[in-house]
């Protein structure tokens, strides 16, 4: 079995605009990076929409110490 070497977690599944969430990380390595997406689309079918994510802004954007 393999160990990840990084695990996150939210405190909620969703927040409206303007509301706040927490992100928990822990990790083995020495940096990680840190985006925010929405996820318009996450249908695998090849005759579905497909994955379809929009980037969003946020204070957190970029490398972090692990």
């Amino acid at each position: 079995m393999s160990i990840p070497t990084l695990i996150a977690y939210t405190n909620r599944w969703s927040v409206r605009a303007g509301g706040r969430i927490e992100v928990k990380v822990s990790g083995r390595s020495a940096k990680y990076r840190a985006d925010m997406v929405r996820i318009r689309s996450a249908d695998p079918n090849p005759a579905g929409p497909g994955k379809l994510f929009d980037d969003v802004p946020s204070h957190f954007e970029g490398s972090h110490a692990g």
